[in-house]
């Protein structure tokens, strides 16, 4: 099953449930990553994540390339990565499939895995081709 997820990941195992947490981020292995991704949330559903025990965890574990991650949304949600790359490769796929219902994350169950094809991920936008007023 597909997911509108930029970039597409490269394996998605989407189950039937949609789940609903609280807004929150468990200190883990990435804090600092952690409070980087509370602060998209903010910006991008306007809701704050604050640090809480029962909250988005991150685990580190070295059978992942860099870059790579696998994000596991089910009674928990969790992260996993070996490197800082990869947990935010991961946190920017938890906010584009998260939405904000009624104060709560409402997230589908699924496990998503993605690693880079490449050594640089980036977005080239072309405006040569399209008229822009600068005056």
């Amino acid at each position: 099953m597909k997911i509108n997820v930029v970039p597409t990941p490269k394996g998605v195992n989407m189950k039937s449930r949609i789940l609903f947490f609280d807004p929150a981020v468990a200190h883990g292995d990435f804090d600092s990553e952690a409070e980087v991704f509370a602060e998209d949330m903010r910006k991008c559903h306007g809701i704050a994540l604050p640090f809480a025990e029962n909250g988005i965890k991150t685990v580190r574990s070295d059978i992942f390339a860099p870059g790579e991650y696998r994000l596991c949304v089910g009674d928990e949600i969790t992260v996993f990565a070996s490197d800082r790359e990869g947990v935010l490769n991961g946190f920017n796929t938890l906010l584009q499939i998260t939405e904000v219902r009624e104060g709560k994350l409402m997230i589908p169950e699924m496990t998503v895995s993605d690693a880079p094809g490449n050594d640089y991920r980036g977005l080239l936008v072309d405006c040569a081709r399209s008229f822009h007023n600068f005056v």
